[in-house]
């Protein structure tokens, strides 16, 4: 049985422009955490897009009530998050620049599917480990933005933290996908920046699975941005 813990908090912001989706209720297990792009025009708008979306076809599945085909469900939801990416640029993208950070887990008997765009991050335990899955879309993580610069240039680029892709910034987007097979005891933990930014990754490998100790200590530094994560046990 998949078992899952969320939170969505605006920290010291006045407005919450993180989103998050989960359902679990039927033999597909989806989940989301969508990070709505601050400083730009209406991130919450493009957040609430796509976990709407999400939340659509999940309802439409339901009403199926057919068994579950793994590789087709994939592609479907890959199919809706690229229309949302659509929606959201000619919706709006007309006056600014609006866009969202998304990473998305679908779980079906013992396979797992992930999508990801932007530099909100899915974790999973596994045994003693504790890895990163997805790979952040940022400036810094671009060979060929890097050449021939040092650690410290790179670092101290006005570009490093960049966004490289988001969904909505632009009217096409190929989403990062990864597949694998679900283990007994796997534990994943989805967040967007506002988490794993302000805790230091060795603490975060030891409370990731506590909702009340991550909230501590992101609210020990100010909370200085919106912080929202979603546990999810198999």
């Amino acid at each position: 049985m998949i078992k899952e813990e969320h939170y969505s908090d605006k920290g010291s912001l006045e407005v919450n422009q993180d989103a998050i989706f989960y359902d679990t209720d039927k033999s597909i297990a989806v989940f989301c955490v969508a990070d709505g792009m601050g400083g730009h025009m209406h991130g919450e708008l493009a957040s609430r897009a796509i976990v709407d979306s999400l939340s659509a076809w999940y309802q439409a599945y339901e009403a199926k009530n057919e068994e579950i085909v793994f590789g087709e469900a994939i592609k479907s939801i890959e199919m809706v998050l690229t229309n949302v990416n659509a929606q959201i640029f000619a919706d709006y993208n007309t006056s600014g620049r609006c866009g969202s950070t998304a990473v998305v887990l679908v779980m079906a008997k013992d396979e797992y599917a992930i999508f990801s765009a932007g530099d909100s991050r899915i974790y999973l335990k596994r045994g003693w480990g504790f890895s990163q899955l997805t790979v952040d879309d940022v400036w810094q993580n671009n060979p060929n933005n890097v050449i021939n610069m040092s650690r410290k240039e790179i670092v101290s680029s006005e570009h490093y933290g960049k966004l490289t892709k988001a969904v909505g910034i632009k009217p096409q987007i190929v989403f990062n996908r990864t597949t694998g097979v679900l283990k007994k005891g796997d534990i994943f933990f989805l967040c967007c920046d506002g988490v794993y930014k302000f805790i230091a990754e060795k603490r975060l490998k030891k409370i990731f699975a506590n909702p009340q100790k991550i909230c501590d200590e992101v609210n020990k530094v100010g909370a200085p941005d919106n912080f929202s994560f979603i546990i999810v046990r198999s």
